[in-house]
């Protein structure tokens, strides 16, 4: 563990080797008068403060403490996240956190006043479901927005898939949505992979089933920790380039967005003026041609001329009877027939 409880004055103190061997001196002394105890069993601890491994304290005797079951690997992780986000949160980090209902305490805790906190939670092995169900309940208890990494060693490719790998029940579980999934193709999954001795954070971006349940492929992104930023709304990690790429993204989308907008406006300005010009002709001809005054409804036969009436020849044909399309008098004395309508034209119409 990194921190320890001061019993005379019950603050707070961190062993880190960044804060140099004067610190380090200065706590093992208060330490071999048992002024240093462990904050969830309040068991006297020691000062490991050697040049290999990494600063920490150890309890005396091998208690029944979950502060006193951790390896160093994971140690030596939160060291590496603790000092990354003391830069980046200054006087707000507080490291191993106890929340009630966890198995362990939470390695780095941010509060942010008016904002939910931040937490993060380094992943050393696969989590039992009841075990991952009370990370989300404290969690979500506490309003705080949780960030899971997992040890570098945990990262298995999968040899027969490119850019795939092999994804455990934890790691499926505990993925999270991205801000940044739009550089990705819109798949917003993302897993990181911290490795304390190379210093390096490893995400897994745009996570996406290959060869299901296990088999994912994603794009990686790997950088050294102190390189890669911090998304202060969320503590989402942003790698170099990923949000010059995201604006850039955005800006294009909007570009795109307002050229659409701007043909469909431009598309019903001119639907709207076609449709004014029509309206402007059809006045105008309306102006110049008045329409004339409507017609009385009369029969045909009212509106026959008046014929002399014509001698009857020599020889009268035998002809039928039909009636005339123009002037409706019934004749023998037609000119044209119209087919079997009984009309046709008489010779005197068609003079």
């Amino acid at each position: 563990m990194l921190s320890a409880l001061r019993t005379e004055d019950h603050k707070q103190v961190i062993l880190l080797r960044e804060d140099g061997l004067a610190m380090a001196e200065a706590l093992r002394a208060q330490a071999r008068e048992d002024r240093i105890v462990c904050e969830v069993c309040a068991q006297p601890v020691l000062v490991r403060a050697g040049t290999e491994r990494t600063w920490h304290f150890a309890h005396r005797t091998r208690e029944h403490c979950p502060k006193a079951q951790e390896s160093m690997e994971l140690i030596e992780c939160r060291a590496l996240l603790y000092g990354w986000l003391r830069v980046r949160f200054p006087d707000a980090v507080q490291l191993e956190k106890v929340l009630p209902g966890l198995p362990r305490p939470v390695d780095c805790w941010v509060d942010r006043p008016g904002k939910p906190p931040l937490a993060w939670w380094l992943v050393t092995a696969g989590l039992k479901p009841e075990v991952r169900d009370q990370l989300a309940q404290g969690f979500a208890e506490a309003g705080a927005l949780s960030h899971y990494v997992f040890l570098a060693r945990m990262l298995t490719p999968d040899p027969d898939l490119h850019r795939g790998f092999i994804l455990s029940t934890t790691e499926r579980d505990l993925m999270r949505p991205s801000s940044y999934g739009e550089l990705y193709g819109g798949l917003s999954q993302s897993l990181h992979y911290l490795d304390g001795a190379t210093r390096h954070l490893t995400s897994c971006r745009g996570l996406v089933p290959a060869h299901p349940p296990q088999g994912y492929r994603a794009d990686l992104q790997e950088h050294a920790l102190q390189e890669v930023r911090i998304l202060p709304s969320t503590g989402e990690f942003v790698h170099p380039g990923e949000a010059e790429r995201l604006k850039a993204l955005l800006e294009a989308a909007r570009q795109k967005e307002a050229q659409r907008q701007e043909s469909l406006r431009a598309a019903k300005q001119a639907e709207k003026d076609r449709t004014a010009r029509l309206a402007a002709k059809a006045a105008l001809v309306s102006k110049r041609e008045p329409l004339a005054a409507p017609v009385p409804q009369t029969t045909a036969l009212s509106q026959a001329p008046v014929l002399p009436t014509l001698p009857p020849p020599a020889v009268i044909p035998i002809e039928p009877t039909y009636t005339c399309r123009i002037c409706g008098c019934q004749t023998r004395d037609w000119v044209i027939r119209y087919g079997n309508s009984g009309q046709c034209m008489c010779r005197a119409c068609a003079r």
